[in-house]
């Protein structure tokens, strides 16, 4: 019998705790530092420049977006001069990281994304999980500690979106196809009813 695979990417949302007009500006501030050797951060604090005063829906959606670019931005930073990372391929916004242990953390659509490494245990499994949280909080950490920003910056593991979706955890199995097509096809026999909850 071949080996059964698993693996799970988790998602995670960063963001600036921003109560009042002061806090913005104090963040901003201490970014803008970075920003000076930074062409893509540079440009995002112009954006905002440009929205600052504006108080439309739109507006304030850009400042919003703006915001967690900035956040997201840092977070890549932060992995790229991580000491378990193997190989980095970060450029502007996009990018990859790769950890020893196989992971990949990574920007999905506006938010840091832990990839588990192929696991052959539910146990494995889990202990990639638990690390990608630590991790991710090691980084927030980093973010914090570099910016002196110790309350304002925001760490959930996300699972939905927006629009109602649920996203937050992408479970894969590798199982040969002939077990595949059981599964979406019809009712569970003895063999199948070990990998449905």
């Amino acid at each position: 019998m071949r080996p059964i695979i698993l693996s799970t990417e988790n998602e995670y949302d960063a963001f600036f705790k921003i109560l009042k007009e002061e806090d913005e500006e104090r963040i901003l501030g201490r970014i803008a530092v970075l920003a000076k050797n930074d062409p893509y951060l540079a440009e995002q604090l112009e954006w905002l420049s440009d929205t600052k005063d504006k108080k439309s829906r739109p507006a304030l959606e850009r400042r919003d977006s703006v915001l967690l670019n900035i956040l997201t931005h840092l977070f890549m930073h932060a992995a790229n001069g991580h000491e378990r990372l193997t190989c980095g391929n970060y450029r502007g916004y996009f990018g990859d990281v790769w950890l020893y242990n196989g992971t990949r953390f990574y920007i999905d659509h506006y938010h840091p994304e832990y990839s588990a490494p192929e696991c052959t245990s539910a146990r494995e499994l889990l202990c990639h999980n638990l690390a990608g949280d630590l991790f991710v909080e090691e980084l927030r950490q980093r973010i914090v500690a570099k910016f002196d920003l110790p309350d304002d910056v925001v760490l959930i593991k996300n699972n939905s979106a927006g629009n109602g979706i649920s996203y937050g955890a992408h479970e894969n199995y590798l199982v040969s196809p002939d077990l595949y097509y059981d599964l979406v096809r019809g009712k569970p026999n003895g063999r199948q009813a070990q990998w449905i909850a």
